[in-house]
C-alpha cells in the first residue's frame, strides 16, 4: 500500500445526538497528527438545528468536513453503508458521534497499512468513561495478531467499532454494512473473515467510548438477543465457528441478554473489561 493513500474519517449523526458530545468528537478528529483527507459526517436524517449549525460552522472551519444526508432516519447500518459508497478514498476511519481519539489514532493506524500492503483492518484497544473522559471506568484489551482475533471471532467481537480503519475495497467486497440490529459491525467483519482479510489491533488505547446506563441496556432485550443469534448460527454455518463455540455462545447470549439490566451490567463489568 502505498503512502499517499487517501484517507476518510466516517461518522453517522442522528437528530437525537447529544451536540456537546458530538463537538468533542468532532475536535478530536480536526485535531489529529494526520489529518484525514475527508471527513464525511453523514447525517441519518434530517438534523435539529443545533446539529446542523455545528456541522455548518466546523464545515466552514475546516474544508475537508463533508456532510451528507437523507430524507429520513434509516439506522446507523445505513448510514455507514451509504457513506463508504459516497467516499472515494481508499481508507476508511470509522468513528462515533460521542466517542473521542486520542490524536495519534490516524497517524498509528495509517502507519499499520504502510508496514503490512495486505492488511484489511486495524483497530486499537480503548478506554471507556462516564461523564467526564477524566472518569475512566475500565478498559477494553482486544486480540492482537491476525490469528487471535481469528480465533476470537468465533463468540466474540473482536474489534471496537469505533476503532477501526478499513480498506473500502474490502468492505465492499464483503458486502458493505447491512442490517444487523446493533451488530451491524460484526457482521461485516464475519463477511469480512469469508473474504480472506487481514486483521490487526494495536495495543494502545486510541479511543475514548462514553458509556452509561444505556451502553449496557441496548445489549439486551429479546430483538438485540435474536439478531446476536441470526449472527452466530451465520458463524457456524459457514464454519467460522465450531458447533461448541456455537452452542456455549448462543447460550450465554440468551442468559445475559435476557437478564435484568443490573445484572448484565454487573457481568460485563466484572468479566468482560479491566
Amino acid at each position: 500500500m502505498k503512502g499517499n493513500m487517501r484517507l476518510c474519517c466516517l461518522m453517522s449523526i442522528y437528530k437525537k445526538d447529544n451536540v456537546e458530545w458530538v463537538e468533542e468528537a468532532i475536535k478530536s478528529v480536526v485535531n489529529q497528527t494526520k489529518i484525514p483527507d475527508e471527513f464525511l459526517i453523514v447525517g441519518d436524517g434530517p438534523l435539529n438545528n443545533d446539529l446542523q449549525n455545528l456541522i455548518n460552522s466546523y464545515s466552514e472551519k475546516f474544508p475537508f468536513i463533508r456532510f451528507i444526508t437523507y430524507p429520513e432516519n434509516k439506522g446507523l447500518w445505513f448510514a455507514l453503508k451509504y457513506g463508504v459508497e459516497k467516499t472515494e478514498c481508499e481508507l476508511i476511519a470509522r468513528m462515533d458521534s460521542d466517542d473521542i481519539c486520542d490524536n495519534r489514532r490516524f497517524e498509528l493506524e495509517f502507519d499499520e497499512f504502510q508496514k503490512n500492503p495486505s492488511l484489511t483492518m486495524v483497530g486499537s484497544n480503548t478506554v471507556e468513561f462516564e461523564n467526564s473522559i477524566d472518569n475512566v471506568i475500565s478498559t477494553r484489551k482486544m486480540p492482537l495478531s491476525d490469528e487471535e482475533i481469528k480465533k476470537y471471532l468465533e463468540t466474540r467481537n473482536p474489534f471496537i467499532h469505533s476503532s477501526v480503519m478499513f480498506t473500502k475495497g474490502s468492505c465492499l467486497k464483503a458486502g458493505n454494512y447491512q442490517n444487523s440490529y446493533l451488530c451491524e459491525d460484526y457482521d461485516l467483519w464475519a463477511r469480512m473473515f469469508l473474504s480472506n482479510a487481514v486483521f490487526k489491533n494495536i495495543d494502545q488505547n486510541l479511543v475514548y467510548m462514553r458509556v452509561d446506563k444505556n451502553f449496557y441496556k441496548r445489549r439486551g432485550g429479546l430483538k438485540y438477543v435474536k439478531a446476536i443469534l441470526k449472527l452466530k448460527k451465520f458463524l457456524y454455518k459457514n464454519k467460522i465457528s465450531s458447533f461448541k463455540s456455537y452452542f456455549i455462545s448462543s447460550l450465554a447470549t440468551l442468559v445475559i441478554g435476557l437478564c435484568p439490566n443490573f445484572i448484565r451490567e454487573f457481568f460485563y463489568k466484572r468479566f468482560l473489561r479491566s
